[in-house]
Order: C-alpha cells, then structure tokens, then sequence
C-alpha cells in the first residue's frame, strides 16, 4: 500500500497524516492522524532541551509507517520572521525528522505556512482557525482533533493532488503548481493558468 505522510513540526505538538492510496482504501480513505509533542520550560538546561528534541524527533519518525512505499513526504516549513518559538530548537527538530525520512529516501516536499494557508483559505493570511475548518470540510469523514494535525492533512492532501491521487477541488488549490516538488515525480497537475497580460490606461485627451 503506497502512502503520502504530512508533517507539521513542533516540540510541543508535531501533527503528523498518513494519507494512503484511494484505490487501496476500503470500505472509504480515511487518514491517520496524530499529534506528538512535549512541553518545555524556558529554565531547561541545554542538555534537557536535547533530550527533548531527540525524543520528539524518534517519535516522530515511528509514526512514518516502515511496512509500505512512502510515495512522498511534505513538511511544513518553519515561519522565520515571526515573533517566539525558539526558531533554534524548532529548527533543529525539523532537520532531524528531514533527516530521517532522507536516510530512508523518501522524497520530500517543503510547504511554506503562505502556501497552505493559501490553499485552504485563499489567503496567505489565512490564520489557524480557518485553515482548520476549511480541511474539515473537505474530510467531513476525519476528527481532526487540532491544529497541528489540521495543517498536518492540509499539506498531505496537496502532496496527493500533486501525484494525481486527488482532484483540483477549489481554485486556490493550484497552488500545488508554484510549489517546488522533488525531482521524478509524475507529470500529472494541470498547466498553471497564464497570467493575465499587464495593461495599462492612457490619459484620454479632451
């Protein structure tokens, strides 16, 4: 059974969907998701820290099923630029849990937060909420417990479109057509609509 996973990394919450092939999926596709992640402190030392993005990171890789083809893997890239997180500690469990799932060679996609916003709300400003209640709508069949498997199932479901598992449902969803994808995948998303021609208006003389 050939399967897609989507990540969406956190210390404190790592959502995570295994996404499997329609045509595998009986009596309906169902996916599996889960969330992982611990809490910290500010007054940890680094040798705790560590620890706890070690554990995260194995944690995470165990829920990537090892008994089937992973046929791609897309990891929501990391939000620089904004206020909080501990971008360091973050950063570090996203490369291990890229790192991981490279040693085992499964291809891998990144999605920045402006394209899954964009897919699931329209707008690259598209906040949690919204983007949690808009993949709702499309797995009526799922609870979705939080955001971070929320975000989780969105980038899974735009990695399936981009292999041909899935239909372009919504008009935003061709954002699967500016993302970059991992080399030898198959040819299957629609031609980017051309972008309409620059005009400009003249003065008109009187």
């Amino acid at each position: 059974m050939t399967r897609i996973v989507g990540v969406d990394p956190s210390l404190v919450g790592t959502g995570i969907a295994v996404l499997p092939h329609p045509s595998t999926a009986a009596p309906e596709l169902v996916p599996t998701l889960v969330t992982i992640g611990e809490t910290g402190s500010d007054r940890d030392t680094v040798a705790t820290t560590a620890r706890r993005i070690a554990r995260t990171t194995r944690a995470v890789l165990q829920r990537v099923p090892t008994d089937t083809e992973i046929a791609l893997a897309v990891i929501e890239g990391l939000p620089y630029g904004t206020e909080g997180g501990r971008h360091e500690e973050r950063a570090a469990l996203w490369w291990g849990i890229a790192a991981g799932l490279t040693q085992r060679r499964i291809p891998i996609a990144v999605c920045n937060t402006t394209h899954r916003a964009i897919w699931a709300s329209g707008s690259g400003r598209g906040d949690k909420a919204v983007c949690t209640a808009a993949i709702k709508a499309l797995w009526t069949n799922v609870v979705v417990r939080d955001h971070n498997q929320a975000d989780a199932l969105i980038v899974a479901h735009m990695a399936a479109q981009r292999l041909g598992w899935f239909p372009i449902e919504h008009p935003q969803h061709d954002i699967a057509n500016r993302m970059t994808w991992p080399a030898g995948l198959p040819d299957v998303l629609p031609p980017a609509p051309p972008k309409p021609p620059k005009t400009t208006t003249k003065g008109t003389r009187r």
